[in-house]
């Protein structure tokens, strides 16, 4: 039984390694051992680990990546959703699926936006929270994965790869409003979410300012979306191309400031207001320290996007389950338009 695992073993390693990534079959080559196999045996691109009781892929993510996060990484290799004590699974050492490139076509990541409720004239809102959390559950009960900006950008930036129904959340509401409404949905979920805000020059309140730690500390990354709000692709009427630079400089610079000032973290990503950009705009993003920039426009974002022209998805009061499925596309096969 023992000899005949380990030519399984070796057999679907050659086969499963070599799909996903470069490795060298000569390297996947499983040592027989003359009694039971080693709880545990290192390679060079993956480690063969006997799961004990108490074992989870978040437990083995958190002792073999020091993020239990990364748990997905386990369980799409081996194509599983639990553990059980003596199952032998595969911890890859290298990253797989780099871009989501596969042989029939891409990955792509759906950001969902959602505006802040406005009133309308008469009386309705342009925003539900019940079918908000109707997104959260449908998200949950169909095995998306929203991730955090920081993995959304070492993605795009070919330096990790994403579950394969990666989703980004983002946000554009006052603080202290998403925090009292939305903040605890998303919060019981145990899902990561980005809030882009217009920080006040003036010091921010005490309630807010705990809000605002509370939320920087528990997966909600706060960034800006300037100051004032004002479309920054253009001149204003009349005004000179100096004051027009002069006043980008002022609304990315004193924004990232003043929020990294509140949250005590940093401030890297801005969604542009009006949802529109220009080459200038990127250019000052990157002296003043962007690292990305969010449009407006529709569609999922695939790694080869650009840090600086990442496409959002808008959501509002009437999107159901049904049309938000439609809506999260998560592949682009080679033969689409």
């Amino acid at each position: 039984m023992n000899k005949f695992f380990h030519i399984v073993v070796a057999a679907l390693l050659g086969l499963g390694l070599t799909a996903c990534a470069d490795f060298s079959r000569s390297k996947l080559a499983v040592p027989r051992y003359p009694g039971p196999m080693p709880s545990e045996h290192v390679y060079e691109d993956f480690i063969l680990v006997k799961a004990k009781v108490g074992d989870s892929l978040a437990s083995l993510a958190a002792k073999y990546y020091d993020d239990p996060h990364k748990d997905w990484l386990i369980a799409e290799f081996n194509q599983v959703h639990t553990v059980t004590p003596g199952q032998h699974m595969i911890v890859p050492s290298k990253p797989l699926r780099l871009g989501g490139l596969a042989a029939d076509g891409h990955q792509t990541v759906p950001v969902l936006f959602y505006a802040e409720a406005v009133p309308k004239k008469n009386g309705a809102e342009t925003f539900d929270v019940n079918r908000f959390e109707a997104h959260l559950a449908f998200l949950a009960d169909n095995g998306y994965r929203p991730v955090t900006l920081e993995q959304f950008f070492e993605f795009l930036n070919y330096k990790s790869p994403l579950p394969r129904r990666a989703v980004v959340l983002t946000f554009d509401w006052a603080p202290d409003t998403f925090y009292g409404t939305l903040y605890p949905l998303l919060a019981s979920y145990g899902f990561p979410a980005t809030l882009f805000i217009r920080p006040t020059v003036a010091p921010a309140p005490t309630p807010l300012r705990q809000a605002v730690a509370t939320m920087a500390a528990d997966n909600i990354s706060i960034q800006s979306r300037t100051l004032s709000g004002c479309d920054l692709s253009r001149l204003k009427k009349g005004e000179s191309f100096r004051a027009y630079i002069n006043r980008i400089e002022h609304e990315l610079a004193t924004s990232r400031k003043q929020i990294e000032h509140l949250t005590g973290r940093s401030c890297r990503y801005l969604a542009y207001p009006a949802g529109r950009t220009s080459p200038l705009v990127v250019a000052f993003l990157k002296k003043h320290g962007y690292e990305g920039a969010f449009l407006a426009s529709m569609g999922s974002t695939p790694f080869f996007a650009g840090n600086y022209r990442v496409q959002r998805i808008r959501l509002n009061a009437k999107t159901d389950a049904a049309q938000l499925q439609k809506k999260l596309k998560i592949f682009h096969k080679q033969n689409d338009s």
